[in-house]
């Protein structure tokens, strides 16, 4: 699922969005809705300190 195309305009240095529903070969860039996105992880368990 996509949520907007967009086109790489150099001359300006910026994304403009295509008012386009497929995908083609002028596409630079597409955006997924928020919902698709992962939420954020916690970071990984600790494992416990070795005796030294």
């Amino acid at each position: 699922m996509v949520e907007a195309l967009y086109k790489y305009q150099s001359d300006q240095r910026r994304f403009a969005r295509l008012p386009a529903r497929t995908m083609s070969g002028s596409v630079d860039a597409f955006t997924i809705p928020g919902h698709l996105w992962h939420p954020p992880r916690h970071g990984t368990p600790k494992k416990p300190g070795t005796p030294k």
